[in-house]
């Protein structure tokens, strides 16, 4: 998933990150592929800088999108995000355990609340020097969209669900279905993913590096999952879930702030 086997040898150069080699050029503010654990690889993709249109045009369908609207312009810094969700055997390895429902070492972890991920980064944090953490919704929407504000209302990557998302009764491995045109591995379906953000109204007004509220009762979940409905995994659809709350259709994937 977003490991590689240890057997395989990556294709692009590996950086390791731990506690005793925490130097600034091992930490994952870089494109790259990085050996967090022994045998544990996560590959980042950067993300420039840029502004873009976040939320929806859509004005009827599912009874929330009214919480997608309005859009507004965004401006984000530059930051990395992995290519693929993590993997089950990336939280084994830090956590010593697996909650997921569909066990496969391979397949994206589900059945974890927000609490539980905050716990895995900071674990995973701890063990090899680094800052990972959740993204912030417009970090998500952003990245999903490409960079191209057009795509607020359609899928990250081909337009045709079939090729870049997994549906179905279960999971599939991470990095299964087509990278989108920044080379994100399913961003749409297979698991939906937690973001940093308390759920909250958005307003017209352009924003920079946008945080969410200060305070709320459910955090954001984005990019649908294999069991739900197309619009749901839309890259402007906005789930959400309590912080304490699981499924076996959400999962996580990692942000780093960029170099």
């Amino acid at each position: 998933g977003g490991s590689v086997p240890a057997s395989d040898k990556p294709s692009r150069p590996v950086a390791t990150a731990s506690a005793s080699t925490a130097a600034s050029k091992a930490l994952p503010s870089k494109a790259g592929v990085y050996e967090l654990l022994p045998g544990i690889y996560y590959e980042m993709i950067r993300i420039d800088k840029g502004t873009f249109l976040m939320g929806s045009k859509i004005t009827n369908g599912h009874s929330s999108f009214y919480m997608n609207q309005p859009i507004h312009e965004v401006a984000l810094g530059a930051y990395t995000i992995g290519k693929t969700e993590v993997s089950q055997e990336m939280w084994q390895a830090v956590m010593g355990n697996n909650p997921s429902e569909h066990k496969n070492p391979k397949n994206p972890v589900e059945n974890v609340s927000w609490e539980d991920c905050q716990e895995f980064i900071s674990k995973l944090n701890e063990k090899c020097g680094t800052r990972f953490r959740l993204p912030t919704e417009a970090e998500w929407e952003y990245a999903a969209d490409a960079r191209v504000s057009s795509n607020c209302d359609t899928y990250s990557g081909k337009t045709h669900l079939r090729n870049i998302a997994h549906r179905g009764s279960s999971t599939a491995p991470c990095g299964t279905y087509e990278a989108s045109a920044v080379g994100l591995q399913d961003m749409t379906g297979n698991v939906a993913e937690w973001c940093e953000d308390y759920l909250g109204l958005y307003s017209p007004a352009r924003q920079v590096d946008p945080r969410g509220p200060s305070k709320g009762y459910q955090r954001v979940v984005k990019g649908g999952s294999y069991k739900d409905d197309p619009e749901m995994m839309r890259n402007s659809f906005r789930g959400h879930m309590r912080a304490y709350d699981k499924a076996p259709t959400v999962g996580l994937r990692l942000v780093h702030d960029a170099k």
